[in-house]
């Protein structure tokens, strides 16, 4: 931070969807780090090629996130890792905290973590899961994070 201005310095990151192999994966974080972006982050999306993925026109996402982020970290010495927003109803919030305490610990302290309500409807429906309405999902969220803190 600046002690002068008080604000944060201007960071910039990659976000990835895809690989066709681990081995690309790390050269792809490797790259990124070379190149001095601050980070490499993934969305939290689960939709493969098909109707569902089509109908929501969002870009096909074949990594998960979680054990994506740890081998970005470990073929990497200071590139900071990521999901971009993690979807609070994709998973138990306590399993996800112990899951990204886990990254942090591994990574000597590189991941950024970000939660959110969740927003996707067609991905919603794809996985049987039920789509609340906002303020029903905020609610969630916002239980999510008293546990997870």
């Amino acid at each position: 931070m600046n002690e002068r201005s008080g604000l944060r310095p201007f960071r910039f990151a990659v976000q990835s969807f895809h690989a066709e192999t681990g081995q690309s994966w790390q050269e792809r974080a490797r790259r990124v780090e070379s190149l001095g972006y601050e980070a490499l982050y993934l969305a939290d999306h689960f939709l493969g090629p098909g109707p569902a993925l089509e109908a929501t026109h969002h870009p096909h996402q074949s990594l998960a996130a979680v054990p994506a982020i740890a081998a970005a970290a470990l073929a990497t010495s200071t590139l900071r890792v990521g999901c971009r927003v993690f979807c609070n109803d994709y998973r138990h919030p306590v399993l996800l905290a112990k899951e990204v305490a886990t990254l942090d610990l591994l990574s000597e302290g590189r991941v950024d973590f970000g939660i959110g309500a969740g927003w996707l409807e067609g991905e919603y429906q794809a996985a049987g899961l039920q789509f609340d309405p906002a303020g029903e999902r905020i609610e969630r969220l916002a239980e999510s994070i008293d546990l997870i803190k």
